[in-house]
């Protein structure tokens, strides 16, 4: 599939707001319409990438390892799949939310990037807000350190650049992942029949 063709639905919102979990049950809903490129974070940290500490060194490169792996991974889906969406787990503009200097540090580190050049990569963006009850994190990614402040804290970072898209969706109902699946569902859909 040619890059002008697949239209990519990047997800993005703070941790444990149940981005992969709704891409895989989206995965399986649409079959081959969809393909995916995955979270390259929990790739990285799960694969022993040294997290000895979250000084500032260690967070940068992490992060632009991170923003490169995104861009080689959705290639990679560009290049071998047929579907007509791809659905990104998280995209190359999140690892700001993680930077020690913000927005423009980020953008700077990778590439002289800015927020329209890293925009125009996506079709849409979906965020997906982290839940607020604290039961909702109950440590099943290991690859995740956050806790539930954090977590929020993160979130609103993400949500405040993000809603800035001209196809931003705001999922609601960040305790209820059933609810958030069917609007998930819906936006795929829409984006599939148009």
């Amino acid at each position: 599939m040619s890059k002008l063709t697949i239209r990519k639905i990047a997800f993005t919102g703070g941790p444990n707001s149940g981005k992969s979990s709704i891409i895989k049950i989206a995965k399986e809903t649409f079959g081959e319409q969809v393909s995916v490129a995955k979270e390259a974070a929990t790739i990285l940290f799960a694969g022993g990438y040294p997290r000895k500490d979250d000084s500032p060194a260690h967070v940068e490169q992490a992060q632009k390892i991170i923003y490169y792996m995104i861009e080689q991974l959705e290639e990679l889906e560009e290049r071998t799949s047929d579907a007509k969406v791809m659905l990104c787990d998280r995209f190359t503009l999140d690892g700001f939310a993680f930077w020690p200097s913000g927005l423009e540090g980020f953008l700077k580190a990778n590439g002289n990037s800015s927020l329209e050049k890293e925009f125009a990569k996506y079709f849409a963006i979906v965020h997906l807000p982290s839940p607020s009850d604290p039961k909702c994190y109950c440590g099943n990614n290991t690859t995740r350190t956050e806790d539930v402040s954090e977590s929020l804290a993160i979130d609103k970072r993400i949500y405040d650049v993000c809603k800035k898209h001209p196809n931003f969706y705001k999922i609601e109902n960040a305790n209820d992942y059933k609810n958030k699946t069917e609007q998930v569902l819906e936006i795929i859909t829409d984006v599939l029949k148009n």
